[in-house]
């Protein structure tokens, strides 16, 4: 499922959005200029960019402090330093700094700014007309196609991005950003080229072979064709890369999780969430599910409780401790739910959703409000449809389709579209459920899951274990995802 952009806590933890705009192609001529008036203040964010380009991220954000203490007025250093945010306060605090400074901007800067508040007002068609003027105004700038590449995929628009991606990358050939998010592209979305996507992985390596990112996005590959043991090699690559980064151990513990070396996974998790500087709970949380791939979610229950109570030692940073209790908890109900404690579920949603709705007012974002209201109506109808109360769960759908409106977003729908195909799914009604179904987004895995599902009921055996395939072979980890692998082989073992 791809969340609303920014709008999701999880990736304003990423900060992830205009990713390619951050990078240094070689024909910086054709490129978008840097306004500055300090020489320090430029060196500093144009190797932060460079860092945060190929996923070091903690070195990045040091970088950009140094551009914005160089020059207070400086858009583009507080917009990366957006990007680099441990909080969603932390976040809104650069951003809005960012649309302070934006006069300081030059044109091309304002608009990538201009996109920033699109973004924050979650109005992608203002949002792409922007990329598509940047485009126009620097049209032998690879990061400028890029940035256009990455609106179109947040719209969902896969061919679109996919082919600016490769203009990128054409205008540009040593630039590492297309290579990544074509690679990317081809592993996670729809329609998948595991072929294609091996090859750009591999020019990315050859790339930038002395970072971890590098490696970790070809261990991805692997891990998608279902090679785990050569993915489990790219990761060591990448650990070897670079010994501080959390992100190589994390994904050596998914490739232990899934080859089923449970305890050598949540070694790897700990190691992992030492080694991280910033977010550390989310390689705790990696842990408790491996719990769920061994079939034990009452264990799982039990190591979501640890991580909880240890938050407070994991960071200082009192809203990275609500971001993370917000993750937890929410893992928590999700988890309750499959355990069939229906009592120990509501009062993780209650403890969810309040740090939700506390992070929502203090960000004072509309859409931001709005999305996070239309969310939690989506976890509380799922937790609904748990408990067999159908009912209760249509009316959280409406409630969660009626906080959507206004969401100038094609994939605001999904979430409720995919709880409104359960439902159909679990009254029976398995034609209803598809057409939900093929409306949410697929891409999602779990949609495919539940699509098997609906297909099964129908009797389309052939379409159902072919999907039911899909699902056991996915392999990259996640909450929802550990809820349903193993129910999944069960189906092919039937």
């Amino acid at each position: 499922m791809r969340p609303l952009r920014m709008f999701s806590l999880a990736l304003c933890l990423a900060a992830g959005v205009l990713v390619a705009a951050c990078g240094r192609p070689a024909a910086e001529s054709n490129d978008i200029p840097i306004t500055t008036a300090s020489d320090e203040a430029r060196e500093a964010f144009i190797e932060g960019r460079a860092a945060f380009e190929v996923g070091r991220t903690d070195d990045a954000r040091a970088l950009f402090d140094k551009a914005i203490a160089a020059d207070a007025s400086f858009a583009m250093a507080y917009m990366m330093r957006a990007r680099c945010g441990t909080s969603a306060p932390d976040w809104k605090h650069y951003a809005d700094l960012a649309v302070a400074n934006r006069e300081n901007a030059s044109p091309g800067e304002q608009k990538l700014v201009d996109m920033l508040t699109a973004i924050m007002e979650n109005d992608l068609d203002k949002e792409l007309d922007l990329a598509q003027q940047l485009v126009k105004e620097f049209p032998k700038s690879a990061r400028a196609h890029q940035t256009l590449a990455e609106t179109y995929d947040g719209m969902q628009n896969v061919a679109e991005a996919r082919r600016e991606m490769e203009e990128a990358m054409t205008l540009d050939p040593s630039w590492p950003v297309p290579q990544r998010a074509l690679a990317s592209s081809y592993v996670f979305e729809d329609p998948r080229d595991l072929a294609k996507a091996q090859k750009y992985a591999a020019k990315y390596v050859e790339l930038k072979p002395e970072e971890a990112d590098a490696h970790i996005m070809l261990g991805d590959v692997y891990r998608a064709e279902v090679n785990l043991e050569q993915a489990r090699v790219e990761y060591k690559k990448a650990a070897e890369a670079d010994p501080s980064s959390s992100v190589a151990l994390t994904k050596k513990g998914h490739v232990e999780t899934f080859l089923g070396n449970f305890d050598a996974a949540r070694a790897d998790f700990d190691k992992a969430a030492e080694t991280a500087k910033t977010w550390k709970v989310g390689a705790k949380n990696f842990g408790v599910y491996t719990w769920l791939y061994a079939g034990d979610p009452a264990a799982a229950l039990t190591a979501n409780q640890a991580v909880i109570d240890d938050i407070a030692m994991l960071t200082a940073d009192e809203n990275q401790q609500k971001q993370a209790l917000a993750s937890c908890y929410e893992d928590r109900c999700r988890i309750a739910c499959e355990a069939g404690d229906f009592d120990l579920a509501a009062d993780a949603f209650t403890k969810h959703a309040a740090i939700r709705r506390h992070i929502a007012a203090n960000m004072n974002n509309a859409a931001f409000t709005k999305s996070n209201e239309m969310q939690l109506a989506e976890l509380e109808g799922l937790m609904a449809v748990s408990k067999g109360d159908y009912a209760a769960a249509v009316t959280m759908a409406d409630k969660a389709e009626e906080a959507a409106q206004g969401l100038n977003n094609p994939g605001a729908l999904n979430g409720v579209h995919y709880l409104r195909g359960i439902i159909a799914l679990r009254e029976g009604n398995p034609q209803a459920a598809l057409k939900h179904f093929q409306a949410s987004s697929n891409d999602w895995i779990t949609v495919k899951y539940y699509t098997a599902l609906a297909q099964e009921a129908l009797g389309d055996m052939e379409t159902a274990n072919a999907l039911f395939k899909e699902v056991a072979d996915w392999d990259f980890n996640g909450l929802e995802y550990a809820l349903i692998r193993n129910k999944a082989i069960a189906k092919l073992a039937s």
